[in-house]
């Protein structure tokens, strides 16, 4: 059986500011793992994410949450409260702590808990997990304000030779999640590239597509002029200046060319479906299994000081086995065994606002497989060896000026298969 390991490659210039809006949240989501081995077998733990825009005198999340679930509410204690704020270069920078709202700081609150027992069998319409609460950010450009109402399904699963659904307990089935943080700060005037990262612990087929932002149950957003939930950001449909907003379903890469905006905040919602593949009851049907959504707002900040973005690439030439897809994806097919290596090269000339000195081109990484930290060979989420990020002497660190080179490595194993199930689209 072939492995079909496609790498997303994301540089990140952190340096640009929020503008001025309410203390309100930015958005979140739901998810859950299954959990296979030890104590708790057969049980799930929920996590609740929530990005909220932090500061001094911001209030904050409390202790504790709940979501909302087929047998009752499941209640979730915070695990972490993280400064995602955007790191600024040739100056202060952005932290949570900062005096007043507005400014770019933003804080990922992760409420998580206890392994959980769910009875009886979802419906085919799903079972729905969820959670409410005021208020979007002030100032939403694309939408009225409105509540939150965040949610993820959970959907029957037959498997090979089975003519009824599993029951829930014992669980069958982590969801995906998205592994990059759903809060951003863009500027107008360039093209922008952005994925969520989305990734899935069973090996599920996935697909990204844009959703409806909901502000209750039943009701979701109500768009202005130019916006929709497939269109939510500036695009040619708000101004013709502006390029189109696209998601790419198997990559999950959105792009967006914004040259024309109102300043402030945008609604916006993205699924993750996903599917098994060849594992149903009559063979090769896909089945949906779950659909994790993401409700989260970006902001667009106007008047930004011109800049390019880096060019960053891998030499195909030299690396062959890497195939370039478009122009910020790659991907490779290997077997279990094989040894995976290339140089992921960046390089940027641009200078920072008021500072005699170079922008500083910053890589980051995020996957399932990934190590953590980035060199090392532990730490990811795999029953097998993690690939690995390290810098290209004489770089000694991911953070650097002018060029950034980095080279993977990676030996894929027979146990990074051990779910089984092949790669499909909810289109077969």
């Amino acid at each position: 059986m072939k492995l079909i390991y496609r790498i997303l490659l994301v540089t990140v210039l952190a340096f640009t500011v929020k503008t001025a809006e309410a203390s309100h949240l930015l958005g979140g989501e739901i998810s859950w793992q299954c959990l296979k081995s030890g104590p708790n077998t057969g049980k799930y733990i929920f996590t609740l994410v929530l990005y909220k825009e932090c500061a001094s005198g911001t209030a904050g999340l409390g202790t504790s949450q709940s979501i909302s679930g087929p047998n009752g509410n499941i209640s979730c204690s915070l695990q972490s409260a993280t400064d995602i704020s955007p790191s600024c270069l040739g100056g202060s920078g952005v932290y949570c702590g900062m005096t007043g709202s507005g400014n770019g700081a933003v804080e990922r609150y992760a409420f998580v808990s206890a392994p959980t027992v769910l009875t009886g069998t979802p419906p085919p319409t799903g079972w729905t997990f969820s959670w409410s609460s005021c208020c979007r950010p002030g100032g939403v450009v694309n939408t009225f304000t409105g509540g939150y109402y965040l949610r993820a399904k959970m959907y029957p699963y037959t498997p090979v030779g089975a003519t009824t659904p599993k029951n829930a307990n014992p669980c069958y089935d982590s969801s995906p999640t998205f592994k990059e943080t759903g809060s951003l700060t863009i500027c107008s005037g360039s093209s922008f590239v952005y994925n969520h990262l989305a990734a899935d612990r069973d090996l599920d087929s996935l697909f990204v597509r844009f959703a409806d932002p909901l502000q209750n149950a039943n009701s979701p957003v109500v768009w202005n002029t130019g916006y929709s939930s497939v269109s939510p950001y500036p695009s040619n449909l708000s101004n013709a200046g502006n390029g189109p907003v696209t998601v790419n379903g198997i990559t999950g890469e959105v792009s967006m060319n914004i040259q024309t905006a109102t300043a402030g905040s945008y609604a916006s919602c993205y699924v993750i479906e996903a599917w098994k593949c060849g594992q149903g009851p009559n063979g090769p049907e896909p089945q949906l299994i779950a659909e994790v959504f993401r409700d989260v707002a970006i902001v667009v900040k106007t008047g930004c000081a011109v800049n390019s973005e880096p060019v960053v690439y891998i030499d195909t030439a030299v690396y062959p086995r890497i195939q370039q897809n478009g122009p910020k994806n790659y991907s490779t097919t290997v077997f279990p065994g094989d040894t995976i290596n290339f140089q992921l090269l960046a390089s940027d000339y641009d200078f920072n606002t008021g500072a005699n000195q170079f922008q500083v081109i910053k890589f980051k990484s995020e996957g399932l497989q990934m190590a953590n930290p980035l060199g090392g060979s532990t730490g990811c989420d795999g029953p097998a060896p993690c690939a690995s990020f390290n810098p290209v002497f004489p770089q000694t660190g991911y953070s650097n000026q002018l060029s950034n080179n980095q080279e993977f490595f990676w030996v894929p194993e027979c146990q990074h298969l051990d779910v089984g199930g092949n790669f499909c689209s909810p289109f077969n």
